[in-house]
């Protein structure tokens, strides 16, 4: 396996034993991975399945890395038919509904439950991303809540599920519970989260939330600055009209 690349070993020093990295653990971890190297070998049924696959995952990154099954066969229901584009024609994701609102009149929940589209589903950071931005000029999310922590735990928990993809309802009843917390509670709880229980659903934010109080938070969220990192960094260069804590 080390000499495949597979992975990397490396002896400790005073016999503390070795050291094994796994190499592209993300890729290994994303389904996006298997599914190309599916097609690849469903084009070519003459090679030799046991032979190892040159492809490099590095080489070209989908924006959208992983896609909604539901999404993918209403879209491709008829690979032989032409796609006909009308400009009247309803959106067919949330996001693509949302993203042509200008002037707010309803709530986020009252849009997302009448929204007249095929996909509710937010499959992408740039549907999160969609997603916040609109949630924000409904107004929404609360006050002094980081839209970039908000974007990155909306991209975080989608991931736990098997189809890398939410419901915007799910997201909807979930930013209401929020409603209920200070901001400091809220950035730390969804860094917290992000950065330590990547593999857990937003119910494990709000138990977060119940059991940590606003002086706790305050402290948590200056932790997590000290400790920078991407996300840290993203945060901290955010605008300053949010209150962190810190």
């Amino acid at each position: 396996m080390e000499e495949s690349k597979y992975i990397t070993v490396k002896t400790l020093p005073q016999k503390r034993g070795m050291l094994i990295t796994v190499s592209h653990y993300k890729d290994f971890q994303s389904l996006a991975t298997y599914e190309k190297r599916n097609k690849k070998e469903s084009k070519n049924p003459q090679e030799n399945p046991h032979e190892e696959s040159q492809e490099n995952p590095h080489e070209s990154k989908a924006p959208n890395r992983c896609g909604s099954k539901e999404e993918d066969m209403s879209k491709n229901s008829n690979p032989h038919e032409e796609p006909q584009e009308n400009p009247h024609e309803i959106p067919h994701t949330i996001t693509a509904f949302i993203n042509n609102i200008y002037n707010i009149n309803k709530t986020l929940k009252e849009y997302i439950a009448e929204a007249p589209v095929k996909n509710k589903n937010l499959s992408s950071t740039e549907d999160a991303e969609i997603f916040v931005d609109f949630a924000s000029r409904t107004n929404a999310i609360p006050v002094g809540v980081n839209h970039k922590l908000l974007v990155s735990y909306f991209d975080c928990i989608r991931h736990t599920r098997q189809t890398c993809t939410i419901s915007a309802n799910i997201l909807v009843n979930f930013i209401e519970k929020l409603q209920k917390y200070s901001a400091n509670q809220i950035n730390y709880a969804i860094w917290n989260h992000v950065e330590k229980h990547d593999d857990k659903k937003e119910q494990y934010t709000l138990g977060i939330l119940r059991h940590t109080n606003e002086h706790e938070a305050r402290r948590g969220l200056i932790k997590l600055k000290n400790k920078g990192g991407e996300l840290g960094n993203a945060v901290s260069g955010d605008d300053s009209q949010y209150d962190y804590g810190f």
